[in-house]
């Protein structure tokens, strides 16, 4: 007896359909199967050919077709009713099938794929919807010569098939049609204002599908919020893929700016809006509400306009300071033998600057550096000057090395040392035995040294014992790392294989199967039997402790005011408390005078870190210049100095000569210093000289001698410089004057 299986069936008609055509199963209970294949009759039309294929038969085989024919292929009308076949083999081994040729149209047909614009279309033949069976032989009109035909254009195309084995041939034909491009069109608003909504409409379909880009929707018609470029992607009833983009504008008027730059310490200045006709309401940050705002030191302004659309938009402006800023690039020190941290800094903006820090450079970068803090002191040309620390970090990472111990067995060199060093890397090892590999093995009883080294020259040291085991049993065990600064949280389970009744001593005296609250350390234990076997195994607790890293920006204290301020950061993140040697507990110290300050920063585990910073004191940012006119009189001092103080305020002055006035007058030659102060306790001094432009003259002479006690004498005089001058004397000739008196006695 013979059952015919309907999920074979199902199964292999879904594998046959991959090659040929129908494949139809009869499987008997012996697991021996007949196949029935369905085929064309290329020559007749009205024919099918069944196929009888024996599946894990013995050859010979027997076929006996419903119809009484015995061979293993029969031609029978296409749609004549159900046939069976039975198939037998040597072994007795017999299935029979039927296949009922009404309930399937076997036809060939043509199928075509693609077809859309820019791209081929192919037309394959199918037999009864599955790839054609058996070798044929293909001609398309064409001139293709496969299957699968490919096509470029709209039209008729026709094949012929032919089995090159009977020369029988058909010949088909199928109407290709090209599809149209869809051409979407996108409507909507050019513009959109800010915080406003509007909607586009894709027209052009119908369509099968959309897709919006960006936003994502599949519906005609969306609604935006913000402006952007648009994109749809639609595909024809066909398949074909039509694009359209829209770009929908920002529909506010950006307003254009114009004002100072850079402004100094107490000087003013105004922002405009350049384009005001465009706009109709203006709205500053100052609270301005024309097209103009007053400004009285640097900052980042912002205005909000409305233009004649109802569309706000908004703009800033920055104004620059008299500040420069330190920044820097901290690499961490990672080595232990030669300190590789540095320090590259940047001053912004670029300029002429000196630099010292506190470790006595005076180099704009640091290296070779080992971990620590380090304060740069930043000076202009002007006389400005900023301090910013740098924290470098000591990253040098010693290495962790646990090990597994394969105890040596009665007394022999069996035992073994397999250690594991974290973090991975490249390492180089020393065993007290000599061996320079990672592990050692064939050790015999005793204690074993390894020291590890790291490619940055750090070194670790472990030791394990390999103990001699009689005993038949093992000890493993799982370590909890402790990671508390303040109650120990480190702890050993340890498991003894086979379970049974054991006794434990430890080498810090515990005698219970597993250890709590333990502190990073090698911990031993000892398991006896109560048959006085023993076995040893050694467990090590590493530090996991995490201490908290600080560091600082320090605002200075100006003119010894208490308004300085220490800011902290503290890394990893978490939850710190703070106490300040000022006693403030918050994280951040404000309102400070200028000195050193210390916080102690513990974080929830009990670890703690010390910082110091040093709060330095800034002196006046106002500066003293003057117009100096000199002394040229010998009666009446004329000299004046006349100061300027930048910027403009109000100000006290007292001047070495007791004067308590900005500017002096009547002054003869000299050097006069001038103390400018503020409100604020500030002070500036500037030293000015007055010269002494005042002319003496110049006399020379020639005498002439009197003859014989005559009246013939003469004294002819030069004045330097040449000029207008009065002159007397006892006895002269009038020639000039001169207010230098130069008396000449003639005898």
């Amino acid at each position: 007896m013979y059952n015919n299986s309907k999920i074979k069936l199902t199964l292999f008609i879904i594998l046959w359909c991959l090659t040929a055509g129908n494949i139809f199963i009869a499987e008997s209970q012996t697991h021996c199967k007949v196949l029935i294949f369905v085929e064309p009759d290329l020559c007749n039309e009205n024919n099918v050919i069944l196929h009888a294929s024996p599946w894990n038969y013995t050859p010979p085989f027997s076929y006996l077709w419903s119809t009484g024919a015995m061979t293993q292929d029969i031609t029978v009308p296409a749609g004549s009713g159900t046939y069976s076949v039975t198939i037998s083999d040597s072994n007795g081994c017999t299935a029979t099938h039927s296949v009922d040729l009404n309930a399937f149209n076997f036809t060939f047909n043509i199928e075509q794929f693609g077809g859309c614009p820019n791209e081929d279309a192919q037309l394959a033949i199918n037999w009864h919807h599955y790839t054609y069976p058996g070798n044929y032989e293909f001609s398309w009109s064409n001139g293709d010569m496969t299957s699968i035909a490919t096509i470029t254009t709209s039209g008729t195309y026709t094949v012929t098939i032919t089995d090159p084995d009977t020369g029988c041939s058909v010949e088909l034909s199928f109407d290709a049609v090209f599809y149209p491009e869809p051409m979407p069109v996108i409507t909507g608003p050019s513009f959109i204002c800010s915080g406003e909504s509007a909607q586009l409409t894709v027209t052009g379909g119908p369509f099968s599908n959309i897709y919006w880009f960006p936003g994502g929707w599949d519906t005609e018609t969306v609604t935006i919020t913000e402006p952007d470029i648009y994109t749809v992607t639609v595909y024809s009833e066909f398949g074909c893929i039509g694009l359209a983009e829209f770009e929908v504008l920002s529909g506010g008027i950006q307003p254009l700016l114009d004002g100072p730059g850079y402004l100094c310490p107490g000087q003013n200045g105004q922002i405009a809006v350049t384009n005001e006709d465009e706009f109709e309401f203006f709205l500053w940050s100052t609270g301005s509400t024309v097209s103009t705002t007053n400004i009285s030191g640097p900052g980042l302004y912002y205005i909000t306009v409305t233009d004649i659309n109802n569309c706000e938009s908004t703009a800033l402006f920055e104004v620059l300071g008299s500040e420069f800023e330190i920044s820097g690039v901290v690499t961490d020190n990672t080595s232990c033998t030669a300190p590789s941290g540095a320090i590259d800094v940047t001053v912004t903006p670029p300029g002429s600057y000196s630099y010292i820090w506190t470790n006595g450079s005076m180099t704009e970068d640091l290296t070779s550096l080992s971990g620590g803090s380090y304060t740069i002191t930043v000076s202009d040309g002007n006389g400005c000057s900023s301090t910013t620390t740098f924290i470098v970090n000591e990253n040098t990472s010693l290495p962790v090395v646990t090990s597994v111990i394969t105890q040596a067995s009665c007394g022999q060199n069996n035992g073994a040392v397999n250690i594991t060093v974290t973090p991975p890397g490249t390492y180089s090892f020393m065993w007290s035995d000599g061996t320079l590999t990672e592990d050692n093995d064939n050790l015999s009883p005793g204690m074993y040294t390894v020291t590890v080294t790291s490619t940055s020259g750090c070194t670790s040291v472990h030791s394990a014992e390999v103990t001699n085991v009689n005993n038949s049993f093992s000890v493993t065990g799982t370590i909890t790392h402790n990671t508390s600064c303040t109650a120990p949280s480190g702890a050993i389970d340890i498991t003894v294989t086979p379970p049974a009744s054991y006794s434990y001593i430890w080498t810090n005296g515990a005698m219970t199967e597993d250890l709590t609250s333990l502190s990073g350390g090698s911990y031993t234990v000892t398991v006896s039997d109560g048959n006085g076997c023993s076995s040893t195994a050694t467990f090590v607790v590493n530090e996991n402790t995490l201490f908290p890293v600080v560091t600082s920006v320090i605002t200075p204290a100006s003119c010894g005011q208490n308004n300085g301020a220490i800011n902290i950061t503290v890394t990893p993140p978490g939850t710190y408390s703070y106490i300040w040697s000022d006693a403030s507990t918050t994280e951040d110290n404000d309102n400070l005078s200028p000195g050193m300050y210390t916080v102690t920063v513990t974080s929830t585990s009990g670890c703690t870190s010390v910082h110091s910073a040093e709060v330095t004191n800034v002196n006046n940012s106002f500066s003293v210049t003057g117009t100096i006119i000199h002394n040229t009189s010998c009666t009446a001092p004329s000299g004046t100095i006349d100061i300027t103080v930048t910027p403009p305020g109000s100000y006290s002055y007292i001047w070495t000569n007791g004067s308590m006035t900005e500017d002096l007058t009547s002054l003869s030659g000299g050097s006069y210093t001038v103390t400018v102060s503020d409100g604020n306790g500030c002070s500036s001094t500037a030293t000015f000289v007055v010269n002494e432009n005042t002319l003496f003259l110049v006399v020379t002479s020639v005498i002439t001698p009197a003859n014989c006690g005559q009246n013939n004498g003469a004294i002819n005089i030069t004045v330097t410089p040449p000029g207008t001058y009065s002159l007397y004397g006892q006895t002269h000739r009038l020639q000039k004057t001169t207010t230098t008196f130069h008396r000449v006695y003639i005898p």
